[in-house]
């Protein structure tokens, strides 16, 4: 498996709710999404919000468990108008903290299949963070072409990055 740099937000300066990939190659195997982040918003740890092609139609699920020093938990969503992985920090939480969020995109190009993703996501809260896995799927075999990563709540705070790499795959050589 080689990773391949797509594209960057670059350091966001605060004033924009996100960022959409546009233009997204059609070469590789998978695509995933890297992210820093911290939201303006003030409820705390708050969901990012994505987008395959901007499409807003409720064709997707969403899974997901996490959990804290405190408790774990799961949901479950079907017939949603998005993807979203959650435990990003905003301003309710410790000053300067950020979030971190690795979104694998299984299959994106291939026409012939519905896409899925997977997501490991969350943060340190001086204790009080929270670990996010989840997964889901979008009921439609159009190739992904773009990608919208918004804030659940209120803008991308100063400092959040986000990152799109490709994905080849090897075949497998029996090493």
């Amino acid at each position: 498996m080689t990773m391949h740099f797509i594209g960057t937000s670059g350091v966001m300066n605060g004033s924009t709710s996100g960022y959409t990939f546009t233009n997204i190659p059609q070469t590789f195997s998978h695509l995933q999404i890297r992210m820093f982040a911290r939201f303006t918003g003030t409820s705390s740890l708050q969901s990012f919000l994505m987008y395959p092609n901007s499409d807003g139609t409720a064709n997707k699920s969403i899974h997901r468990v996490y959990g804290s020093g405190t408790g774990t938990a799961s949901q479950n969503f079907v017939n949603q108008d998005l993807w979203i992985a959650s435990g990003i920090p905003t301003v309710s939480d410790p000053a300067g903290v950020f979030g971190v969020a690795i979104v694998d995109i299984f299959d994106y190009a291939n026409t012939s299949k519905n896409k899925t993703f997977k997501s490991l996501s969350g943060s340190d809260c001086n204790g009080t963070g929270e670990i996010h896995i989840g997964s889901g799927s979008w009921q439609t075999t159009t190739a992904i072409s773009s990608f919208l990563i918004a804030a659940g709540t209120g803008n991308m705070a100063s400092g959040s990055r986000i990152d799109l790499y490709g994905i080849t795959s090897s075949p497998n050589t029996g090493a």
